[in-house]
């Protein structure tokens, strides 16, 4: 008997634990944030542009709870815990950290593209890196890097972002294949008039370490399908697709041709 009160005891004081302990989880759970003013969701929204401008940005996430604490002594007017010029000094060491991991990280997803994309079939590579199909095989002449070629073209992003189209336009480009961007001038020499390829092109035949602000970006691969419709006589007057035009950036690197 004495056996069977211990028993039913030990299950009630378990019981009585547990039930005390849900209560004690019901209680410290936060209640859900309020936005009772304009103040309070203005607030809000700008928090959530800065934390996803945040990550968005960096690879290596800051604190959420830092960054809360940053901003109240800013917004409160207190007095940093760090001095500003040591701040500076830390802050360029992050983003020059981020920049680095975020380059390595872009590689490695570049590497893996090129090389998943030469797995598929028809798809050939040149020497310099140049990934094509062939989707349309014309019987034409091909062209020389001198000549001027008439083309129709879209251009894409590895992630299908297109950027230029000639199709789009409802008129065909013509230019001197030797004041474009390499890739198109090894590239379309390739081709007999009358073929349609599709170039994958290594950053460093595109626009390199600059890019084409503002959609393409520093060491950007590009897509482009390309059909060539006729090679014209060199001292014809060129059309240069809208691409490649200058923008209103300074480039110095001598690889970003136009």
């Amino acid at each position: 008997m004495k056996r069977t009160l211990l028993f039913f005891t030990i299950i009630a004081l378990a019981v009585a634990s547990f039930a005390e302990q849900k209560e004690n989880k019901k209680q410290v759970q936060p209640s859900k944030p309020q936005l009772n003013t304009l103040a309070d969701t203005i607030g809000y929204l700008l928090g959530l542009q800065i934390g996803k401008d945040l990550s968005n940005n960096t690879v290596d996430k800051p604190s959420a709870d830092g960054i809360a604490l940053g901003m109240k002594h800013a917004y409160g007017k207190a007095q940093p815990l760090i001095k500003e010029d040591t701040a500076q000094v830390i802050l360029q060491n992050y983003f020059t950290a981020q920049q680095a991991l975020k380059a390595a990280e872009k590689n490695k997803e570049v590497a893996a593209y090129f090389a998943d994309n030469l797995k598929k079939p028809g798809v050939k590579s040149t020497a310099s890196g140049i990934q094509y199909e062939v989707l349309k095989q014309g019987t034409g002449a091909k062209p020389k890097a001198t000549d001027v070629v008439e083309v129709h073209y879209v251009g894409t992003l590895l992630d299908g972002t297109e950027f230029d189209s000639s199709i789009k336009r409802g008129q065909t480009a013509k230019f001197p294949l030797n004041q474009v961007i390499k890739g198109w001038t090894e590239g379309v020499q390739l081709m007999n008039v009358g073929s349609k390829y599709k170039f994958l092109l290594p950053s460093n035949l595109a626009y390199g370490e600059y890019g084409s602000p503002p959609v393409i970006g520093p060491n950007e691969p590009l897509i482009f399908e390309v059909e060539l419709i006729s090679i014209e006589p060199s001292n014809e007057p060129a059309q240069v697709p809208s691409f490649q035009i200058e923008d209103e950036h300074d480039h110095s690197d001598p690889n970003h041709q136009h």
